[in-house]
């Protein structure tokens, strides 16, 4: 299991991503723009 450190995970590429990861066992800490809701129950803020 790594660690992973996304920059705009909060849609598109960057959001896949961080869910395939999270599938995978990794953990993901991501960072977004966007002041909205991660809609991912997975992901947590």
């Amino acid at each position: 299991m790594s660690t992973y450190l996304l920059i705009g995970a909060s849609s598109g590429i960057g959001k896949k991503l961080a869910e395939q990861l999270v599938d995978c066992g990794h953990s993901v800490y991501g960072t977004y723009f966007k002041n909205k809701p991660i809609t991912n129950p997975e992901l947590t803020e």
